[in-house]
């Protein structure tokens, strides 16, 4: 174990709010896939300069997918809380500082998509 590893804070991530994003993500993954898939055969140039922003939101949802699947579900470290008895995962430091990251991206990129009126969520 190398010394960054061995001093790296943890952190804990509710199980239920880890599992809520991922089935979020999944859900938004699809509709943005969509969009592409409408924006495509699309004759307005105007729509399609918005792929990119489809685009860093696919991105950004894929990243915390892929995130929360590897180091948050790929090797558990449970912990229970003994007040609530509510099971949260241990996470490094690392790991929850990019988790924030994408989130924030994520949050970028939908706020940008809704200025020009194309949704990312379920209907």
């Amino acid at each position: 174990m190398s010394k960054k590893e061995s001093t790296e804070k943890l952190y804990t991530l509710p199980r239920d709010y880890a599992e809520d994003l991922l089935d979020e993500v999944s859900e938004v993954i699809e509709v943005c896939l969509e969009n592409i898939e409408h924006i495509r055969h699309d004759q307005h140039t105007f729509k399609k300069t918005l792929l990119s922003l489809i685009v860093d939101c696919l991105w950004s949802n894929f990243s915390i997918k892929k995130l929360i699947n590897l180091h948050v579900l790929g090797d558990p470290v449970p912990y229970i809380d003994e007040e609530t008895g509510e099971e949260s995962l241990m996470i490094t430091s690392t790991t929850l500082k990019s988790l924030q990251d994408f989130v924030i991206a994520r949050h970028l990129a939908n706020a940008e998509l809704s200025r020009y009126s194309i949704s990312v969520s379920m209907h």
